[in-house]
């Protein structure tokens, strides 16, 4: 499976303290682990959004107003 990871930008700022970032970490990990391939979304670069199989988003914010319907164009 290959499964991307979008978390919030606040939790960038946080750096290595924030939960949410420290859980996802966790669960890369895991997945990797049962032979998934977990990418870590960089949003300054380009993605074919068409290949995963799942794109999960931690976090919440007014950002994903737009940025939600932008990824079901090219993954529903």
């Amino acid at each position: 499976m290959n499964i991307a990871y979008i978390i919030y930008p606040a939790a960038v700022i946080n750096g290595k303290s924030n939960g949410v970032r420290s859980q996802a970490l966790i669960w890369k990990r895991g997945l990797e682990e049962l032979g998934n391939k977990v990418v870590l979304i960089n949003l300054w670069d380009n993605y074919e959004w068409q290949l995963f199989d799942v794109i999960h988003i931690f976090g919440k914010g007014l950002w994903l107003e737009e940025f939600i319907p932008y990824l079901k164009k090219h993954n529903p």
